[in-house]
């Protein structure tokens, strides 16, 4: 993971060897990671939150 000026901050282990073709930040607080590979999701806490969509800021949701 990347702070805003683009250093490096961390980085998490993938969770099984598989390419992983799907990272996105999601939850209540955008703070959980899903991550999916093959035939598999996988969610991890984080401490950064990540940004809503555009879909997610629209005003009424």
């Amino acid at each position: 993971m990347f702070d805003p000026t683009g250093r490096l901050g961390g980085s998490i282990s993938k969770p099984q060897a598989a390419f992983l073709s799907n990272v996105v930040f999601g939850g209540h607080d955008f703070r959980t990671l899903y991550a999916t590979s093959a035939d598999k999701v996988f969610a991890r806490r984080v401490k950064p939150s990540g940004t809503p969509s555009v879909a997610d800021r629209t005003p009424g949701k």
